[in-house]
């Protein structure tokens, strides 16, 4: 089945539209099925304390291409995680998490989330993130330092790295932090 033809949730405020603040408070999760998928029932799957309870979805509402489902849980822990289960026949359901569907009970490590805590700060949304690797990223120049003894040193900057086998994580190429620096300037 094509990925747009299975049913979809991702945590946004399309589908979570009023965020929980506080222990306590209720929350809605929408899931949006594709007319295709044949879905006659969605119910949502949450914990608490350990024992896993279930709320049955209802329709919200329905376009051309889909039909919406909406259940509202409860923030019972400062995070609490929720999946979907889908049934399209006798023989046929399926769960629906933050890593796909799944025609098998899954485990809870892929289960969408919602938190009380506080998100990303505002200027995330617009920032540039780099992740800088300083052993492959830039010397600075200086002597190279003597390397551990796990390591197998690269005979010259520009030396292939090594990407399969067991000597991709002992290749050592003795960049520094002083390089990173020296590139920011």
């Amino acid at each position: 089945m094509p990925i747009w033809d299975e049913p979809f949730h991702d945590g946004s405020p399309r589908y979570v539209p009023n965020r929980p603040t506080s222990l306590g408070d209720d929350f809605d999760v929408r899931l949006r099925v594709p007319h295709t998928a044949h879905v006659s029932r969605v119910v949502v799957r949450q914990v608490h304390d350990g024992e896993p309870f279930y709320v049955t979805a209802q329709v919200e509402w329905s376009d051309d291409c889909a039909v919406w489902y909406r259940a509202t849980l409860k923030q019972h822990n400062p995070t609490v995680n929720y999946r979907f289960l889908t049934d399209a026949g006798a023989s046929s359901y399926q769960w629906v998490t933050a890593v796909g569907c799944s025609d098998h009970d899954p485990t809870d490590a892929g289960d969408f989330r919602s938190s009380i805590r506080a998100g990303a700060p505002a200027w995330l949304d617009d920032a540039v993130a780099y992740q800088v690797f300083p052993d492959r990223f830039a010397r600075s120049g200086s002597e190279m330092r003597n390397p551990p003894d796990w390591a197998r040193p690269a005979t010259t900057w520009d030396e292939t790295p090594i990407w399969k086998g067991p000597e991709t994580p002992r290749h050592f190429f003795g960049g520094d932090l002083l390089g990173v620096e020296q590139h920011l300037q």
